[in-house]
């Protein structure tokens, strides 16, 4: 289920994303995710609930592009799912393109249902 997750997260971040590539995602979650996106210590990113997520990500569709996750280290139990993978994109900056690699290590907690109810992502 995490690597299907983030296959589609894959095709989210490409240029040629739509909205409809947005619930694509979505749909591997519950409606009252709760999700952090953290970028250091002191600077976090959080959203509750699926409807705050997708509006968080329209308004960054088309700002990426030539996205590649690569899944370094994967390890499940239980009802979590920890996944360490390298994310290579190129991300728009006023009329450039400037590369980004990193590698991103994110948690997943999944309900009864398997849909994840928590999702962390540590950048």
């Amino acid at each position: 289920m995490a690597r299907m997750f983030l296959q589609a997260n894959e095709n989210l971040y490409q240029i040629t994303a739509m909205k409809s590539d947005i619930d694509k995602v979505l749909n591997f979650c519950e409606d009252s995710i709760e999700y952090d996106h953290i970028l250091s210590p002191d600077k976090k990113f959080s959203y509750s609930g699926k409807s705050l997520w997708r509006s968080g990500t329209v308004s960054h569709l088309g700002e990426t592009r030539n996205v590649r996750l690569k899944i370094v280290h994967i390890m499940e139990r239980q009802n979590i799912v920890i996944v360490e993978f390298n994310l290579s994109r190129e991300i728009k900056e006023e009329k450039a393109w400037i590369r980004s690699d990193r590698t991103i290590i994110s948690i997943m907690e999944f309900n009864k249902n398997r849909k994840i109810k928590k999702l962390t992502d540590y950048l």
